[in-house]
């Protein structure tokens, strides 16, 4: 039930406009690397390594994680690593 809670407020959040916290240019680049995977937490439930209230969902399609990247103040260094980013998170996971 945690779960499904979890997933409703990320689906909320990632199709909401942005709320303003910050821009593109002010997004700190992230990579494969600085994200845990959780298990207990759901599938495809990622938590930032140095900030364990940055989450992400990798079950999603990409351009929604990039969504929720950005909504947690992270980006990737290109729109082509997004995608690098995704399937390696994604293959952590058990979800490719």
């Amino acid at each position: 039930m945690e779960d499904e809670k979890f997933k409703e407020a990320f689906d909320s959040n990632v199709n909401s406009p942005h709320d303003g916290r910050e821009t593109s240019d002010e997004l700190k680049v992230t990579k494969a690397g600085d994200w845990e995977f959780r298990p207990e937490m759901g599938d495809g439930i990622f938590i930032h390594k140095s900030d364990e209230t940055k989450r992400i969902d990798v079950s999603l399609r990409a351009k929604k994680v990039a969504k929720q990247l950005a909504n947690s103040g992270f980006k990737t260094s290109t729109a082509t690593a997004m995608n690098g980013f995704h399937y390696t998170l994604r293959s952590i996971a058990l979800l490719n």
